[in-house]
């Protein structure tokens, strides 16, 4: 064989520098896109973050725990950087950290890298890939790359204490203002239904925290005013008659009180609209006793001048 068949060693060496060249450009791909990014190795060689974006925020209770309820943007890539989830990068993923569902364990630890406003490539590899469930079936050699964006980080509450007056005092005014919220937002039924927890939470309250001071007061004003704002509530919805129900059994009880005069607005628009003239007319009666009537009296004499017509 002529001694020009033979390769050279140095042509030999250019053939497999060739060849791998050749190799990595289609291997690599991936890895010139995010090899402009800040790289944190989070798990040896099966889990690197690349830094897209920073996050501003300092709020500790942004960054994502074992607990989080999170919302956001997910890109999913293959080493030749396909996407693999064209159908869904752009739609808002809700993940609860806390739930059974199963996560890939790699994007469960990226994720718990991240915090609220973070924008990150993560290359998962490896064992790291798989569902806890699915753990026999992983591909070694098999290279993801994932975009996460993270659009929100909400953590539970810690419930709250209510063994004594003053936490149970700040669990009945949450109720009450997410209630109001509620309903200046049009959700009459969650604004009812709130008010009711609220009521509902009073009315379990432990007998033990009667004696501490001023217990009883603030159950009795909290009471009237959850009844109050739900009998509006019911106004919205049409419930009249679950309104009336609620709202007649307090009225001996609303001496005093700076809303007393709204209440009986309350009844007798419910009163009329269920076309009980009579009853409607015996309420008007005595508000009329009250000394806030006369702010109040030409929206009353509207009511009686109906009252007066279904005669």
């Amino acid at each position: 064989m002529n001694q020009s068949d033979w390769f050279s060693i140095e042509d030999d060496q250019l053939f497999q520098n060739q060849e791998i060249s050749q190799q990595n450009k289609t291997q690599t791909e991936m890895e010139r896109i995010v090899s402009k990014y800040d790289k944190i190795i989070l798990q040896q060689q099966n889990l690197i973050k690349y830094i897209v974006v920073v996050s501003k925020n300092e709020d500790p209770q942004k960054q994502i725990n074992e607990k989080s309820r999170i919302k956001i943007r997910c890109e999913e890539r293959d080493e030749k950087g396909t996407i693999l989830n064209p159908t869904q990068n752009q739609n808002i993923l809700k993940i609860c950290l806390a739930s059974s569902i199963p996560l890939i364990k790699g994007f469960r630890l990226a994720l718990l890298s991240m915090k609220e406003g973070e924008k990150a490539w993560f290359k998962i590899q490896g064992d790291l890939l798989e569902k806890p469930d699915n753990i026999e079936n992983f591909v070694k050699d098999q290279v993801k790359y994932y975009l996460i964006q993270v659009e929100e980080v909400i953590q539970p509450q810690q419930q709250l204490d209510v063994t004594n007056v003053e936490n149970r005092v700040i669990q009945l005014e949450k109720f009450k203002q997410e209630g109001n919220k509620l309903y200046q937002n049009g959700d009459y039924v969650g604004a009812a239904s709130r008010y009711l927890r609220g009521i509902n939470f009073i009315e379990k309250w432990p007998k033990y925290l009667n004696k501490e001071k001023n217990s009883e007061v603030i159950k009795e004003d909290f009471y009237l005013v959850l009844i109050s704002n739900r009998a509006q509530a019911l106004i919205k919805l049409k419930d009249y008659q679950e309104c009336q129900k609620i709202l007649e059994p307090i009225m001996p009880r609303l001496e005093q009180k700076e809303y007393k005069v709204k209440c009986y607005y309350r009844l007798v628009f419910c009163l009329i609209q269920m076309e009980e003239y009579q009853k409607a007319q015996d309420y008007i009666n005595i508000i009329k006793r009250d000394y806030n009537y006369f702010e109040y009296e030409s929206l009353f004499k509207e009511f009686e001048d109906t009252c007066n017509q279904s005669q």
